[in-house]
This record gives structure tokens, sequence and C-alpha cells, in this order.
């Protein structure tokens, strides 16, 4: 099974994201850079199992009604591996298999028996207590350690055929309470969340490109859904060098609506650094293995 990820600058991640998808069955990483100048590049080489591709298009370049980074993800797929599953993940994404599924592989040997062409999943955001308790130095610091809540957005309502919820608990959301403080101390107006609108907190990562697949946004594909089984994401926006990659986002413009959602965390690393992130329904995560509850 190959992972497809496309990223810049995350160094970071990588030791704790090759040993999460190694022990759930990614057999190769195929990692698109996006002209890192970290030691990205040095310590990928260095990996066994670690294909390294350089494009000649920038990740914010339109490709068609698409940003360049998002539309690779699909034609790498396609190109390299055509009718077979991929995992499609960025740095910042650990996904966990449901009960009963200790691998990915096992997850598809299931699928391919009931027809299936993609597995979808839901996103969780996790956070620390606080924004002041993420600092540049904890390079060594596991992101589930440094960001160990969670928010428990259940119920889910995701209907079979459809290719995203009907509702999630919004309420429960740590980028929305921030948002919401933001209005109330007066640095946000209600026409700034207008335009932000809901951050997606859905993708479908596990899917076997056919000839007909089609990437339709970067979190939607063009493959029949289904409920038989769904995966948990867990979602890391902070970890140590978040403030500045809040910053590139920025600078780059290349994300949904201009990188309005990065513009939201700049507000808040200038305005809530002391802000307890938590709400009533959020929960400390005792291991990857928690969002579980997620995946049924």
């Amino acid at each position: 099974l190959p992972l497809i990820c496309v990223a810049k600058n995350e160094h970071y991640f990588w030791p704790f994201l090759l040993e999460h998808y190694r022990s759930l069955g990614v057999g190769h990483f195929v990692i698109l850079d996006d002209r890192s100048t970290d030691e990205s590049v040095s310590f990928l080489s260095a990996q066994p199992d670690v294909t390294i591709l350089r494009a000649n298009m920038n990740f914010a370049d339109m490709y068609g009604s698409l940003r360049f980074g998002v539309v690779i993800r699909g034609l790498l797929s396609k190109q390299l591996f055509p009718n077979q599953w991929t995992l499609v993940a960025d740095a910042d994404e650990f996904w966990v298999t449901p009960p009963g599924f200790n691998s990915f592989p096992a997850l598809i040997d299931h699928l391919d028996n009931e027809g299936h062409t993609l597995c979808r999943g839901v996103m969780l955001d996790l956070f620390p207590q606080s924004l002041g308790d993420v600092s540049p130095s904890q390079t060594g610091t596991a992101p589930w350690a440094l960001s160990p809540w969670y928010d428990d957005i259940n119920p889910i309502h995701w209907p079979a055929h459809s290719s995203m919820p009907t509702s999630i608990n919004h309420d429960r959301h740590v980028r929305n309470r921030m948002t919401g403080k933001l209005l109330s101390c007066g640095h946000l107006s209600q026409a700034d969340l207008v335009e932000r609108g809901i951050p997606t907190m859905c993708k479908s990562p596990l899917v076997k490109w056919g000839k007909q697949t089609q990437l339709l946004s970067a979190h939607r594909v063009s493959n029949p859904y289904h409920g038989s089984r769904q995966l948990a994401c867990a979602h890391f926006k902070f970890f140590p060098d978040w403030e500045s990659k809040v910053r590139a986002a920025i600078q780059s413009q290349a994300y949904y609506k201009a990188s309005i959602e990065y513009k939201m965390l700049d507000m808040a690393r200038e305005h809530l650094r002391e802000f307890d992130l938590r709400g009533q329904s959020s929960k400390k995560l005792k291991c990857l293995k928690d969002l579980e509850k997620f995946t049924i």
C-alpha cells in the first residue's frame, strides 16, 4: 500500500508519521516535496521506503479549477498506481483504522470483498490546553503529547451514499470556539465569520483509483460512497512550528479563500495565547486508538 503526501517543511512530523503508518501496513511513501528548506529532504532520503518527487509547479499554482497541490495527489495515484488502492494524507494527518482491522491492507481486503472503491473518514482537530503550551523547542515530543485534547463531535450523521456528512456538531470544534472568542473580543466581525464558513471535517483518504476516478476537491472523489466502514483522523494544527506554518500559508494564499482559516489562526496566535481551548465535550487522548469510536 502506498501513501501519497504533498508537503513542505514538515520535518517535525516525518519520524512520527512514518512510524504510525508503517505500523498500519503502509509499504511505501511517495512524498512530493514542495521546495522544502528545512531538513525534510535529507531525512526522507535516508529512509528505505520513501520516494521523493519534485515538480515544476508550486503547491499554490492553479491546475484547472483546483490548486496543483490538491490535483497532484490524484494524478500521482492514477499514474503511478492505476487500479490500485492508495492512501492520501497530509503530514499532519494521522488516520486510524476501524475496530477489527489492525492494518490498512486488512481493511482493503474487506472493502474489495464488498465491492467498494473508497473509504471515507472524519477528521478531528487535536489541540493543546492553550496555545502557549506549544513552543518551537518541543520538536522531539510526539504531536499527540503536545496536543492531547479533542472534541467529541458525535453524533455524526453521514448517509451511506453521500460524499459529505449532513450533520456534524460544529459547536464541538476547537477552531469554532476560537473564532467565537475572537468575535466576542471584537477581533473578528460577524461578516468575517460568514466569509470563513465552517471547516470541512471529512475526507476520502483511501481510494482505489480507476480510469474514471476524479478528484472533485481536496476532500471528495467521484467514486461511489458507502457507509460500510469509516476512518478517523487525528489532525494536528498545533505543533512546534505551527506559527511559521500559519505565516507561510497566509503569504502564499494557497488554501481555501486565500488561506482565510490561517488568518483566523494568526489572530488566535496574537490574541488567544492563554485562552483555554477546551470545551464541555473535550476529552484527553490516551492513544490514537481512542478515535476508533468515530469510525463506527
